[in-house]
């Protein structure tokens, strides 16, 4: 028995070994990237009903995770008189109460699955004013990753290919690192006409050629490559996620890399539903990925997804908004669906620091997670160096130092120099269509 736990502790630890050593190497070996990247590649070439009954098939899988396993489901769908027996048929699922993003901050250990799965915590990046935390299981992880690399391979992007990432954030010390998985991250918060020289040295040197980013990270950066040639040559693809993609910074975006193709990806942080474009820049849904809907006049996209076994969500309101839909039903060429022109959510602002630079909406959000006493806030930027912190809070909780907390990562982030007020109100209005808007820019736009 004895030996049996020392071998099985060796083969976890040097599986993890190869996971952030060798990661070209891991994911190609690794059995649920691989096989779940067959299954996408299988579907494209099912049927339309075959790859329907297919999904059914996986929602019920998940519908059943939910009730059997979950407090929090298998009191609200007895309250409702439903059971995974009940839905028998796709027309079914409208049935189903929707889960909304309350019910979730609300509910977070009731949704947690009983089985004991190892996990990873995660947060929704907070760009609707609450961010949201959450568990995957360690399978979601890699079917996750295995996803986004096969919608990247449309633009010629493989898993082993190194990249560089104009997101996410590094230690302030930090101009760029290297992070597991051939990764060159650049600290966005950092980077300025001082010091691109250094940084565009760098992405030389690395020789990567594809760069992953918020749209808005690639318009700061455009305005300092000024006219780089060799760079602009070197970038062969470009991935863009995280934030709404506005048709000029498209086109400022092509004009900076004319031979670079673009592909831009929708998903969110609790992994229910994910698209991509396809060849005429449509987003094309993964319907094996999850079961998505678009709900009401704003057609609000409502998503199950079915890779996350450990935190369940069903017919979840994600808050993000489509525009025309296309087609429901797939296409010739891939049996991807639906098919929408474009993803109208997260239709925050943007926000300028002290240096009159743009800063990415998903960056302000970092200061804004694990808040135990803010439960909403908003931004808004009254002028380029004065802003206005609005927030609600929980009763009968300390918000002193949350609050401190806030205003000096906000201000690490702005410029040491703005000066940020704060109003704490009962309640945030949202705006005439029911949208929340988690930042209000007050500045005169170009």
């Amino acid at each position: 028995m004895e030996d049996a736990i020392d071998k099985k502790l060796f083969y976890e630890k040097a599986m993890d070994y190869l996971r952030k050593s060798f990661p070209r190497v891991y994911k190609i070996l690794d059995k649920e990237y691989s096989s779940y990247y067959e299954k996408l590649k299988i579907s494209e070439k099912m049927s339309y009903d075959d790859v329907l009954n297919y999904q059914f098939s996986l929602f019920k899988d998940m519908l059943g995770e939910a009730f059997y396993k979950t407090n929090f489901y298998n009191k609200k769908f007895s309250e409702y008189g439903i059971t995974p027996r009940s839905i028998k048929e796709p027309a079914d699922i409208a049935k189903i109460p929707l889960t909304s993003k309350k019910e979730v901050m609300e509910n977070l250990n009731d949704i947690i699955s009983c089985d004991h799965i190892k996990r990873y915590k995660g947060h929704t990046s907070g760009t609707t004013g609450s961010p949201i935390q959450f568990y995957y299981s360690r399978e979601s992880v890699e079917r996750e990753w295995a996803t986004i690399t096969y919608q990247w391979e449309r633009i010629g992007f493989y898993p082993w290919y190194g990249r560089v990432e104009l997101r996410g954030v590094l230690d302030e010390k930090e101009l760029f690192s290297y992070l597991p998985g051939r990764v060159l991250r650049i600290n966005i918060i950092k980077m300025n006409s001082t010091n691109i020289g250094l940084i565009l040295k760098e992405i030389k040197r690395s020789g990567f050629q594809y760069i992953h980013g918020y749209p808005s990270s690639f318009i700061a950066f455009k305005a300092l490559i000024g006219s780089d040639h060799n760079i602009k040559k070197q970038i062969k693809g470009i991935m863009l996620a995280s934030e709404v993609l506005y048709k000029d910074h498209l086109k400022k975006i092509e004009e900076t890399f004319p031979e670079a193709k673009i592909i831009s990806h929708y998903g969110h942080a609790e992994r229910q539903t994910m698209a991509a474009w396809n060849n005429k820049r449509q987003y094309c849904f993964l319907p094996i990925y999850g079961y998505t809907e678009f709900l009401g006049e704003n057609k609000e996209i409502v998503a199950t997804g079915f890779n996350n076994r450990y935190f369940p969500l069903i017919r979840y309101k994600t808050s993000d908004t489509v525009g025309n839909i296309v087609d429901m039903k797939g296409n010739q060429q891939f049996m991807l669906f639906p098919i929408v022109e474009n993803i109208n959510g997260r239709l925050e602002d943007i926000i300028y620091n002290s240096k009159e630079e743009i800063v990415p909406p998903a960056i302000i959000t970092f200061p804004l997670k694990n808040l135990k006493a803010i439960k909403k806030c908003r931004l808004i930027q009254r002028s380029l160096l004065k802003f206005l912190f609005q927030y609600e809070v929980v009763d009968g909780v300390d918000i002193e130092k949350e609050l401190e907390e806030v205003v000096f990562g906000l201000k690490k982030i702005l410029g040491s120099e703005v000066d940020i007020d704060t109003e704490r109100v009962d309640h945030i209005q949202s705006d005439a269509s029911g949208k929340f808007r988690w930042i209000i820019n007050e500045l005169e736009r170009e």
